[in-house]
């Protein structure tokens, strides 16, 4: 067996650091409220879909990934997605006053 450092499967099926750039400004923030609706109300099903629907290249393989974890890993998920988010939407912000 190999040695070494193995990926984190959790890094690889929620990634919102792919798809943030390609967004436009109105998309990253549409996301980041959404992201904040459910850290406020949690629904193990809709952040599953919606963190499938978002951030993951192979959506089937993510939802299936996520449906197999526990509620505190789903929210730790959620929770960088929104910190991701919010960090873009605050650098997007500083570059127009510019």
């Amino acid at each position: 067996m190999a040695e070494g450092p193995r990926a984190d499967i959790k890094l690889l099926i929620v990634d919102p650091e792919t798809f943030i750039s390609d967004l436009s400004d109105d998309k990253v923030r549409l996301l980041y409220m959404e992201v904040r609706m459910l850290q406020e109300d949690y629904e193990r099903e809709n952040v599953i879909m919606y963190l499938a629907s978002n951030y993951s290249n192979n959506k089937h393989l993510s939802m299936t990934a996520l449906r197999s974890m526990h509620d505190h890993e789903i929210i730790e998920l959620l929770n960088r997605a929104a910190d991701t988010l919010k960090e873009e939407v605050d650098k997007r912000k500083g570059q127009r006053s510019n």
